[in-house]
């Protein structure tokens, strides 16, 4: 959904920071020999700062959790999660969409697909789960349908034990 609307050179680029919740500087810091394809991870070991139109490569100032290891799953930057995201930030970002709207998409799209919040807040590097539930996850226009569905197989009459008078109620 997103990857045919970006330019060929850069498909690479912008699939890996949907793919990995990486910022600018991690993806432009990589080596190949920080990334393992087998095992699905990118070992982040240094950034890239531009500084004055001038890129330095820098040791990566706090490692990342696991190793310093980021996960990925290459079909991800094309999930209904990531492009309601994407399309979130472009509809309320005046500027228009920022390569760093890439690591919300991921952020959402672990949180609405389940991973606890403290595992993302680890995997994109914030010291408190907040900082990724206040600034980095965002709603999905199904939100209200998958709470229903969480309470789909409940039942208030499926139990009749739980409805009978209880032998002392509480005083007023």
């Amino acid at each position: 959904m997103l990857l045919p609307h970006v330019p060929g050179r850069y498909r690479a680029l912008v699939g890996l920071a949907a793919d990995t919740g990486l910022r600018w500087g991690e993806c432009m810091g990589l080596r190949w020999d920080a990334v393992d394809l087998d095992a699905g991870t990118v070992r982040v070991e240094r950034v890239a700062v531009e500084v004055a139109g001038t890129v330095t490569h820098k040791p990566y100032p706090s490692p990342r959790p696991a190793g310093g290891k980021s996960p990925f799953r290459p079909s991800s930057s094309n999930c209904s999660l990531c492009t309601e995201a994407v399309a979130h930030v472009a509809k309320h970002a005046a500027e228009g969409l920022r390569f760093h709207d890439l690591r919300h998409c991921y952020a959402t799209w672990l949180v609405s697909d389940g991973v606890p919040v403290n595992d993302v807040a680890r995997l994109l590097g914030h010291e408190q789960m907040s900082t990724t539930l206040n600034r980095y996850t965002h709603s999905s226009r199904d939100r209200y349908g998958r709470a229903r569905a969480v309470f789909a197989d409940f039942s208030l009459t499926s139990a009749p034990d739980l409805l009978q008078k209880p032998d002392n109620p509480p005083r007023r």
